[in-house]
């Protein structure tokens, strides 16, 4: 008895699925290619139900003929390679064929084409690969296609795929991905009869991420543009706009949108010191190179490749990334310190010793030098006044009075005082202590309002001006999912027209906080919830809480003003943890006397 076989067609087409078709997005994207390779400059997309019930897409590009139309479903069908040649320098993304006959062998299909030259289009339609009905058609120029009910004849495929609303945030950022590739060409993506987006052809890549990222995106970045061998060209992130996760990490080679592990590390390299190192750069690239020096099949879905020399594609994106970093950095700071040449000394708010008949030392110097500008201000007054007007015994005695006077007013404790606008300093008699502003502010409102979620009592205040909030396709989507579970912390947000929502009410907590900022790492966190079922969102909800903490609280480059920081410092004294802010970082740092006696050469 024989016990290898040859396996019939439709199995075979069915296992060539399970690599190409994991869920609708993945069908979206072969369609998608297939209407960029027709040359099309306008697509529709239409999706039921996340994809779970149907996808259709309609482009403007180069139809079919009847022939190459049913050509297009059989296995292995291409226009583009005839040759071993051709495989290897393939730049085409995929011209009806190729994962055509895969995605019909596990669901419906209906497509309507029409060549330019046709008097009349033809329409085929398939169920699990085998055509049921074949005609001409009345078609615009273009092709039209339509597959529904995927996976009906593989349940066991179809038990995995996710919710509609998970599968439709997939194909969001399947679109938002080949869209960003492809700025020239319009794209309109509905679901269940809703325009989610309309995106009008583009000028550049920065207009595209305007339009589909948004504004802050937009305005806070810097164009790069790398010319060699390897070309890179694209849109990148300042530091300031940096996050905790990689939200906008778009990498585009050869018109194609890929992952790849060494040009993620290339850009965060770029950015060195210039960026915290737990934080990630928002970022599109589109790199150009010698296509006979990529493989694109080393993933099923060629969502990932291989460069034959990763090297130069490192040094190429470092550089490109490390050139823009340092021109938009330098062009930044040189607006900044456009009047440092006539820097002014700062009146201090906490230490103003009375004045004698030449001018007190202390009234000539900041208290709070909270840039470097105006620390080097700070310094050359210090300078300047000790060396013009040595001190006298009389300004001596009357800064130390000055100073007396203000350690008595902190409750017979030791004074505080404010660094940089970053750091508290102060000291317990034992050590000097360093007091990070922002992780004891953080540790501290995380608290409350861990204890406020707890007890299902967020003190809430409601926005005078409902706050209109600008969000992309992706937010949207977590939004509308959510709106009811955010009202769990307090937030009251309500649909404002077509794709837009206000936020009309907020904890107490959080009512200066960047409202747009705030909500869109609320959002992100919560797309972190695996499947997004209630019980992965209560296991979040630590992380959302600390994400309210962090933008509600102080940050650097605040000013605090004494009551505050005593307050802060007494709220933190109550904290369960008082060490360390929600996200680990350590709150205080101390130096002892005696490291100090040490290093003074006092013992």
């Amino acid at each position: 008895m024989n016990n290898i076989q040859v396996l019939p067609n439709n199995i075979i087409n069915q296992i060539a699925a399970g690599e190409v078709v994991e869920r609708p997005a993945s069908v979206l994207k072969e369609l998608v290619e297939n209407s960029l390779d027709a040359n099309a400059t306008d697509i529709k997309i239409y999706v039921e139900e996340g994809g779970l019930k149907g996808i259709k897409v309609i482009d403007d590009g180069v139809g079919m003929s009847a022939a190459d139309a049913r050509m297009a479903f059989l296995p292995h069908s291409t226009s583009k390679i005839k040759t071993l040649d051709d495989l290897e320098n393939i730049l085409t993304l995929g011209f009806r064929g190729e994962a055509l006959a895969s995605i019909s062998s596990v669901s419906k299909v209906e497509l309507i084409t029409k060549q330019s030259s046709e008097l009349s289009g033809f329409r085929i339609q398939m169920t699990g690969g085998n055509i049921e009905n074949e005609e001409e058609a009345g078609s615009a120029d273009g092709t039209s296609i339509y597959i529904h009910e995927i996976f009906f004849n593989t349940p066991a495929r179809r038990k995995f795929l996710k919710t509609p609303a998970t599968e439709m945030r997939h194909i969001v950022k399947t679109l938002t991905d080949v869209a960003l590739a492809n700025p020239k060409i319009k794209f309109e993506l509905y679901h269940n009869g809703k325009q989610l987006f309309n995106l009008p052809k583009a000028n550049s890549l920065k207009e595209r991420i305007r339009n589909l990222i948004g504004e802050n995106f937009a305005k806070n970045g810097f164009e790069i543009y790398y010319d060699g061998i390897i070309k890179v060209s694209g849109f990148v992130g300042l530091p300031q706009i940096a996050t905790r996760r990689k939200s906008t990490q778009i990498i585009i080679v050869n018109g194609r949108p890929i992952s790849n592990g060494t040009i993620i590390a290339a850009v965060k390299d770029a950015f060195h010191t210039a960026m915290p190192r737990e934080l990630h750069p928002q970022f599109a690239l589109n790199i150009k190179v010698d296509p006979t020096k990529v493989d694109v099949n080393v993933h099923p879905r060629k969502l990932e490749v291989r460069f034959s020399d990763q090297q130069s594609i490192f040094r190429a994106v470092k550089d490109a990334v490390r050139a823009g970093l340092e021109k938009s950095l330098q062009d930044s700071t040189n607006e900044k310190l456009s009047d440092f040449s006539n820097p002014k000394p700062m009146v201090p708010q906490q230490f103003t010793a009375k004045s004698s008949s030449r001018g007190s030392y202390l009234d000539k110097q900041s208290s709070n030098p909270n840039s470097i500008k105006e620390a080097l201000s700070f310094t050359q007054s210090i300078l300047e006044t000790s060396a013009q007007n040595p001190l006298s015994e009389e300004d001596t005695t009357n800064a130390h009075t000055e100073m007396d006077r203000f350690t008595q007013t902190q409750h017979s404790t030791f004074p505080v005082f404010q660094l940089l606008n970053a750091y508290l300093i102060t000291t317990n008699g034992n050590a000097i202590q360093i007091i990070d502003q922002h992780a004891a502010a953080e540790r501290v409102t995380y608290e409350r309002l861990m204890k406020q979620y707890e007890n299902k009592d967020f003190e809430t205040q409601s926005l005078l001006i409902p706050f209109e909030l600008e969000l992309n396709p992706q937010e949207l989507l977590i939004l509308a999912e959510n709106i009811e579970y955010l009202r769990g912390f307090g937030l009251k947000i309500e649909e404002f027209g077509l794709n837009s929502y206000v936020l009309r009410q907020v904890p107490v907590e959080i009512k200066n906080a960047d409202m747009n900022a705030f909500v869109k790492e609320m959002l992100a966190d919560i797309a972190m919830a695996k499947g997004n079922e209630r019980t992965q969102l209560e296991k979040h909800k630590e992380r959302l809480l600390t994400t309210m903490a962090c933008h509600s609280s102080v940050r650097v480059g605040d000013k605090m003003t004494q009551p505050e920081i005593e307050q802060l410092l007494q709220d933190l004294k109550n904290c369960e943890i008082p060490y360390s802010c929600p996200h680990g970082r350590p709150i205080i740092y101390e130096v002892p006397i005696s490291e100090l006696d040490r290093q003074f050469k006092r013992k």
